[in-house]
């Protein structure tokens, strides 16, 4: 009998055999974002600001002679490739709205990337109301491992290491009577988060969950919250967390503590698109945000040229690093309150906010009287029959029933639409649609 079979055997008979493909496959990149990540954590304020020029003046000039929609966009207000020389000249550039990148998609689309092929569609769930379609460049997933492999670093995790993840996954199995499903790349244990908040179910969670002796959540904040909310409800000795991750919704101050108490755990979060032009994460030393300069430029401007002051509420504008389809002074839709707060840790060189507002906890109430947060829903799969809309609102009046209001892109088969989206809701949602 040859090993080969012997392995084979053993990863079908041992359904928690960890296999760290992650530390293997590409380790090279991620290890280069690794690395400057850990020098430039050090870089003065002067050093680091004159990189983030540098790295935007690149992508500009990039954009401007091989993205059809900037170089259209930049010549109508005058700006030639070589006008970028400071800060200011930066700030003059037009804002790029959401709306703009649906109608023009594929004038987003870098002529070189689009010759070599090099790239792959990707979607935002919507769940702040604007679902989206857009392209990336295959080494985007290296740089979103690095990143995330150093900010959970920074506070005590380590890639495979054992997890337990609550972030609008579909992974009941109603044969087995089971709400996961084990990733075995990275060691996570993925659960269903749609019957959360179901009292009769909560038991089986509650076996699962602590089954796979795991220390560490990742979650949305509302789904830490339900399950939070439905230990206490039951009676049922908790899980200890000593570490919980959230990110991809607003936080609340009160909620943080009512899931630390309930979990005997700290939080962290962060805040981030999948667009990938900005990513905050929580101060070690406080309860605000910052924006990492390494990954993209978050504007201390707004599309009128003016400073955002501390403490005043202010949309995220931003640009990421990338060429596939670049995002320059895009308006994220987001709001925060921003903040003159400076670290002296890693996070020295961050522009901090106080809060992010937007993604708000809201929640669909079934038939059964579960509640399915809407993030849940946008992160379902990552819906891709969302983005034949360009607006996009829910409303409920009465358990069990909802009415999706949607503003559908020009060109869009009404009939289609309405049949492709409301067949996807209705079998994450379990609940007819209006």
């Amino acid at each position: 009998m040859g090993a080969g079979f012997c392995l084979k055997k053993l990863y079908r008979e041992n359904p928690y055999i960890f296999i760290p493909i992650y530390k293997f496959n590409h380790r090279k990149e991620r290890r280069k974002y690794l690395k400057f990540l850990e020098q430039s954590e050090k870089w003065s304020e002067d050093q680091m600001c004159v990189w983030q020029f540098n790295k935007i003046k690149e992508t500009v000039e990039y954009a401007y002679s091989h993205v059809e929609f900037y170089r259209n966009k930049y010549k109508a207000v005058g700006y030639e490739n070589g006008d970028l020389k400071d800060w200011k000249d930066y700030y003059n550039l037009p804002c790029v709205s959401k709306v703009e990148i649906k109608n023009n998609l594929d004038l987003f689309l870098s002529d070189e990337y689009r010759a070599s092929g090099k790239y792959r569609v990707s979607y935002t769930g919507g769940s702040t109301d604007k679902p989206l379609k857009f392209y990336m460049p295959f080494e985007a997933q290296f740089k979103e491992e690095a990143f995330f492999e150093y900010y959970w670093g920074k506070y005590g995790y380590r890639f495979g290491e054992r997890a337990v993840v609550f972030r609008g996954h579909q992974t009941i199995d109603s044969e087995k009577e089971t709400f996961y499903k084990y990733d075995r790349m990275q060691n996570f244990k993925l659960f269903d988060s749609r019957y959360v908040s179901d009292e009769r179910y909560l038991w089986k969670y509650d076996k699962q969950i602590k089954s796979f002796k795991a220390d560490t959540l990742f979650a949305y904040p509302s789904s830490a919250y339900m399950l939070a909310k439905a230990y206490e409800k039951s009676g049922i000795t908790p899980p200890r967390f000593k570490k919980i991750f959230l990110g991809s919704e607003n936080t609340y101050e009160d909620q943080l503590r009512y899931i630390e108490n309930i979990f005997n755990g700290k939080t962290a979060y962060h805040y981030g698109h999948s667009e990938g032009a900005l990513l905050a994460i929580k101060y070690r030393d406080n309860h605000f945000l910052g924006f990492l300069p390494q990954y993209g430029h978050i504007d201390e401007y707004d599309e009128n040229g003016k400073r955002y002051g501390d403490n005043e509420l202010g949309q995220i504008i931003g640009t990421g690093f990338s060429k596939t389809m670049p995002f320059i002074r895009y308006k994220t839709e987001d709001y925060a309150i921003f903040s003159e707060y400076k670290s002296r840790d890693f996070m020295k060189n961050c522009t901090s906010v106080e809060r992010i507002e937007g993604r708000k906890h809201e929640f669909v109430v079934t038939k059964d009287n579960r509640k399915i947060s809407v993030c849940s829903i946008a992160g379902a799969e990552h819906m891709i029959e969302m983005t034949l809309v360009s607006d996009m609102q829910y409303e409920q009046k009465e358990a069990g029933k909802l009415i999706v209001k949607v503003t559908l892109l020009p060109d869009t088969d009404a009939a289609k639409a309405k049949k492709a989206i409301s067949e996807k809701l209705e079998a994450f949602l379990k609940i007819p649609l209006k």
